[in-house]
């Protein structure tokens, strides 16, 4: 694996309940294509023509290689939990670097690279890459444009998970198989969510057979303060 991090690095991921139960009924760890991302600048690079001179150009292929698993470096988020678990209906997972090199160390026929990504409106400039990467090759480019989002989106503080396919794939979904249990070190429920509901989800995931830490999200938990004063206010 191709990564900036360290191996006892922690990285987070907002789920659905329902995408966690495939994780851990079936051990299924899922890879997108980004064309399935709301963000119409994903792959811009793929998306840009290049100009060679007045009457020519070419663009690059490719589009259809990179399958992308997205985290954030962020454990505690007010806007990640609003943004990705409506309802209070999504769970947020836990994993080291070292785990993830263990989710895909089995995978062929793909190159993976794991890094933070980059806020910076510059993308959409046309001169982005003759200012930022003029000596990069026609590979790195294609690459490095997928860690490159634009500062609408840095509340993310987001880390990718990309396997990059030698060949072009028809498929938008690429599926990697593990145990739970060697992946996700926590699962931390909905900050939001009922004492009930919590135990309610914490007894059948400990049934379906994950062993790790399942708890509500600490994010607001409240203690009264006593302020020491030096007089009264």
């Amino acid at each position: 694996m191709n990564t900036t991090y360290a191996d006892e690095d922690k990285l987070y991921r907002f789920i659905s309940y329902k995408q966690l139960l495939d994780i851990i009924v079936n051990g299924r760890f899922t890879f997108v294509k980004y064309k399935l991302f709301d963000d119409p600048w994903e792959g811009f690079f793929h998306k840009a023509f290049f100009k060679i001179d007045e009457f020519n150009s070419y663009n690059v292929l490719g589009e259809n290689r990179p399958f992308i698993m997205c985290f954030t470096e962020r454990k505690d988020s007010d806007a990640m939990w609003r943004i990705y678990s409506q309802q209070s209906s999504g769970v947020q997972i836990s994993t080291t670097v070292s785990k993830l090199k263990r989710l895909v160390s089995d995978v062929t026929g793909f190159d993976c690279y794991l890094r933070n990504v980059i806020y910076d409106d510059e993308i959409m400039n046309e001169d982005f890459f003759i200012k930022n990467y003029p000596t990069s090759s026609m590979k790195e480019k294609i690459v490095k444009c997928l860690f490159h989002k634009r500062k609408a989106f840095d509340h993310e503080q987001e880390a990718r998970l990309v396997l990059y396919s030698q060949s072009d794939r028809d498929e938008d979904i690429y599926h990697v198989y593990a145990d739970p249990n060697e992946i996700i070190e926590k699962i931390f429920l909905d900050p939001r969510i009922d004492k009930k509901a919590e135990d309610l989800h914490i007894m059948a995931l400990s049934r379906l057979g994950f062993k790790n830490v399942v708890a509500k999200s600490p994010l607001y938990n409240f203690r009264r303060i006593w302020y020491k004063i030096g007089e009264r206010l």
